[in-house]
């Protein structure tokens, strides 16, 4: 997954969470933990 695929998906995400839940996402620095928030948020929204 690129950079800029994981931000068109985490701000498809943050339209569907909550405030707390986005700002969490955007002070993550590393991308291996964007990539977790991301993939925990879907799973998440199929539950």
């Amino acid at each position: 997954m690129t950079d800029k695929e994981l931000k068109k998906i985490a701000y498809l995400i943050i339209e569907r969470v909550t405030f707390a839940e986005s700002e969490e996402f955007k002070h993550l620095e590393q991308r291996e933990d964007r990539v977790a928030w991301v993939k925990n948020q879907i799973l998440k929204l199929e539950a």
